[in-house]
Formats: structure tokens, C-alpha cells, sequence
């Protein structure tokens, strides 16, 4: 992810971001997760199958808030479990555009 971190700070047209299954994990998460706080257009971000954790979760989750455009995020197949899910909760309450969610298979529990 960071090799593309860059170009991402620098664009304000992107609106759909595919980088399922990349091996992100919580480092990779968080370094897309700053390269994104700029980029207001986003509408779908699709992150599944990335190992991405509850410290990943949370930096995405803040990351995202002031994304008013943002409509579909894809998480599944992450590493999640509670605390990840209870990161994104935040997210969920205060973004009124987000109409699609995915978290299948994100390990529920502790």
C-alpha cells in the first residue's frame, strides 16, 4: 500500500478503490487509510481479504468520517473480531451516506 499512498494524497477525482486481497495487514491499513483523508470523492472502498485487524479498522474508520461521499466499504474477510467492529461503529453512526457494509467472515469475537 504504500507505493500507491502517494498518488493517492495527490488525486481529487478517485471514486472507486479496489485493493482486495493485497496483504495490507494493520500497517498497510493504516498507511491507506492516512493517503485517503483527502480524497473526498471516494464512493466504494473495497479492502476485503486483507488481514487487516482492529488497529487497521480503527485508523480506516477515523480516516473515513469526514468522507461524506463514501456509500459502499467492503471488509470481509479481515481479521476484524469485536474491537475492530466496535471501531467502525463510530463510522456507521455518523455517516448518513453509507448504504452498503460488507463484513462477511471478519471472526467475530474475542
Amino acid at each position: 500500500a504504500e507505493c500507491i499512498c502517494p498518488a493517492l494524497v495527490l488525486n481529487r477525482t478517485l471514486t472507486d478503490l479496489q485493493m482486495g486481497g493485497n496483504r495490507l495487514k494493520d500497517l498497510g491499513a493504516t498507511a491507506l487509510a492516512n493517503a485517503l483523508r483527502g480524497c473526498s470523492t471516494l464512493m466504494t472502498l473495497n479492502l476485503f481479504d486483507n488481514w487487516i485487524a482492529a488497529e487497521g479498522a480503527t485508523e480506516l474508520s477515523e480516516a473515513l468520517r469526514c468522507h461524506s461521499s463514501l456509500s459502499s466499504l467492503c471488509l470481509t474477510l479481515n481479521p476484524l473480531r469485536d474491537e475492530g467492529v466496535e471501531a467502525l461503529a463510530p463510522l456507521l453512526s455518523s455517516h448518513t451516506n453509507l448504504t452498503c457494509l460488507h463484513l462477511f467472515y471478519i471472526t467475530f469475537g474475542r
